[in-house]
């Protein structure tokens, strides 16, 4: 969780006074599909470990072991079959885990919830649980077409040179945690560079 908590956009809204966090994905759903990973995981199968890879579009779990005999994907969620049982029934002691049998269940009303679509599921050898990241708009200030991601944010300051994060960060819309990141890897990129002063200076294109 600390893994996708660092590689997810982290989104803050302000209303009034109060002040709400949230991530792209509900992490409350990925808790639960990583819980689920390890509770269910094939430990029999050597050679292979569970996977958590964040892309662009998309955050795929993935662990060796198809599903349980017995199990299809039409009746996952409404039937527990419990593959390795000292495991969820630690889990469930530490609270981990609600209710056996009802993970699915929660990642599907925290996805509703959050407007998202429910992840896409596929089982072989092994199985995989996909949640698709919703697409990130355009930010104010650069061009349309053009992601309010790292290359939005490069574009904006090749325009806007002098800014610092503050300015930048009300400008795109962009947390500043987030914003910092992107700046990080435009840096280490020597795309871009801090000129001036910590109060009066700011980022340009580096020549």
């Amino acid at each position: 969780m600390i893994f996708l908590r660092k590689h997810l956009n982290l989104r803050t809204e302000i209303k009034g006074l109060d002040r709400k966090d949230s991530y792209d994905i509900p992490l409350e759903a990925l808790r639960e599909a990583v819980a689920n990973a390890l509770i269910h995981r094939d430990y029999s199968v050597r050679g292979t470990s569970i996977m958590v890879k964040v892309h662009e579009d998309r955050v795929v779990i993935r662990n060796p072991g198809g599903l349980p005999s017995g199990v299809s994907k039409d009746t996952l969620g409404n039937l527990s079959v419990r593959r390795n049982e000292l495991i969820a029934d630690i889990f469930a002691r530490m609270h981990k885990v609600e209710r056996i049998g009802s993970g699915f269940k929660r990642i599907r009303e925290n996805m509703e919830a959050a407007g998202l679509p429910f992840p896409t599921i596929t089982s072989d050898e092994f199985f995989f649980i996909e949640f698709m990241r919703p697409k990130v708009k355009p930010a104010e200030g650069v061009n349309e077409g053009v992601p309010g991601d790292v290359e939005g944010l490069f574009q904006y300051i090749e325009k806007n040179p002098g800014k610092r994060v503050p300015q930048i960060s009300k400008a795109l819309n962009v947390p500043a945690k987030t914003l910092e990141r992107w700046l990080s890897q435009l840096k280490t990129g020597s795309r871009i560079e801090y000129r001036g002063s910590a109060k009066t200076g700011g980022y340009i294109k580096k020549a």
